[in-house]
């Protein structure tokens, strides 16, 4: 799957592997209690917007492009891999949901 142009992206519980990315000045919006695992490089350049009760697993260091991530509500930003200031992306400061790093995931962040 490839995603590219200036687009709003809505997912709902879908996993992302193999040779797709999401590329471009995309947004990337998990909607309220949506999962998403991503575990490809992308070089997306939009937002990515977690809404309440949403789950985003990243499984590549390179998952979220250089896009700056806002938590809603209860959602979790699960890095299972990498160093957190190594993924180019930053944690939007009026976030209020829960960033969680497990498995081989290191680092800190810096409000954006």
């Amino acid at each position: 799957m490839s995603l590219q142009a200036e687009s709003t992206f809505p997912v709902r519980d879908f996993i992302f592997t193999g040779d797709g990315s999401i590329t471009g000045d995309t947004t990337l919006n998990l909607l309220d209690g949506a999962s998403l695992t991503m575990n490809n490089a992308n070089s997306y350049t939009g937002d990515t917007v977690l809404g309440d009760g949403s789950k985003l697993v990243v499984g590549n260091a390179g998952a979220l492009g250089s896009s700056t991530v806002l938590l809603q509500g209860d959602s979790v930003l699960e890095l299972t891999t990498g160093t957190w200031n190594g993924l180019g992306t930053r944690l939007n400061s009026n976030s209020s949901g829960t960033l969680k790093l497990s498995e081989n995931a290191s680092g800190t962040t810096t409000a954006a």
